[in-house]
């Protein structure tokens, strides 16, 4: 038997609020929650509810996860790198701040290596 849930029983199920629900009804029509309106009420049947939310599961970073893995670069060696660079320009530690004329470039003008410089 089709089940059909109410806004807060399906905001209970899916562990989201019924504001956020709502959000989801209004997007546009390709993209919005499948939905019945019979008078003034608002009906979702759970398995339209579990097929709509299922195509959000490959989304977000997961899948740049993945591409990143796919072009040979770890995503989470390229999140600590930054780190690691403040660290090494810091080593008094990451709350601590570099006194002054001890900054990246120690006041000089970067140095732009050979084969991109302009004739």
């Amino acid at each position: 038997m089709t089940e059909y849930l109410t806004l807060p029983e399906l905001a209970a199920y899916a562990r989201i609020s019924v504001r956020q629900l709502r959000k989801y009804l209004a997007l546009p029509p390709g993209q919005a929650l499948p939905c019945y309106r019979p008078g003034r009420r608002v009906l979702i049947r759970r398995g339209d509810f579990d097929a709509w939310f299922q195509q959000y599961r490959t989304r977000g970073k997961a899948v740049v996860a993945r591409v990143l893995h796919e072009l040979g670069l770890d995503p989470l060696r390229e999140l600590r790198k930054p780190q690691a660079l403040m660290s090494a320009r810091n080593p008094a530690g990451h709350g601590a701040r570099p006194s002054p004329g001890k900054g990246l470039l120690d006041g000089r003008a970067p140095s732009i290596p050979a084969e991109r410089r302009r004739a």
